[in-house]
């Protein structure tokens, strides 16, 4: 082989591994508690943020009109007595109620996490039902 051709091998090899460190870098974020974002403050020059936390019953509202607007506030999953603000602009999930765990991808901003991604976290406790209560025959 030439080295003219390992040297456009070798160029091509390093700039698809800085594209892909750079791409990783960018797509991740660190996930933090309701407490911790409380602690931290504002964003801090992160322009997207991943918080977890369970669904308390104060200040829950989902309104459809004029728009579609779920909030709630949410505190840590082990207890705490520290929470914040969410509002989410969307379709409300299915699974979502009070005591559920949630992932929630947005900013931080004034003290409300505003949301752009909304997940619900199943049940730890989900047992799938058995196949005879399902197909009883008569």
């Amino acid at each position: 082989m030439s080295k003219t051709f390992l040297t456009l091998v070798l160029i091509s090899t390093l700039g698809l591994v800085v594209l892909l460190v750079i791409g990783t870098q960018s797509a991740t974020s660190t996930v933090f508690l309701p407490s911790e974002l409380a602690m931290l403050g504002e964003n801090q020059g992160r322009e997207r943020i991943r918080v977890v936390g369970r669904v308390t019953g104060e200040n829950l509202d989902y309104q459809v009109e004029p728009e579609m607007k779920l909030s709630f506030d949410i505190s840590d999953p082990a207890g705490g007595d520290k929470s914040i603000p969410v509002v989410y602009r969307g379709l409300r999930p299915d699974m979502f109620e009070k005591g559920r765990d949630v992932i929630i991808d947005g900013r931080f901003s004034s003290g409300v996490l505003q949301a752009s991604q909304l997940m619900t976290q199943c049940p730890s406790k989900y047992e799938a039902p058995k196949p005879d209560e399902l197909y009883k025959v008569e």
